[in-house]
């Protein structure tokens, strides 16, 4: 599982789909992602979840988006 705060920010942003697509952390992991964003930013942290599950990256399992 891996945690990223502030997920639609560029940085995050750009982060999220290479440890989903196994280049940061590599092909054979799974990862499960939890994406911790302030409370104002939960619907577009919900878009990417979409982006990130239309892509069909193998190695991702899960998105869980948090504002807490």
């Amino acid at each position: 599982i891996k945690v990223l705060k502030r997920s639609t920010r560029n940085i995050g942003y750009a982060l999220l789909f290479r440890i989903a697509s196994g280049a940061l952390l590599g092909p054979d992991q799974r990862v499960n992602l939890r994406l911790l964003e302030i409370p104002q930013a939960v619907k577009a942290a919900e878009g990417t979840a979409m982006e990130l599950f239309d892509s069909a990256f193998p190695t991702l399992g899960s998105v869980d988006i948090f504002d807490d």
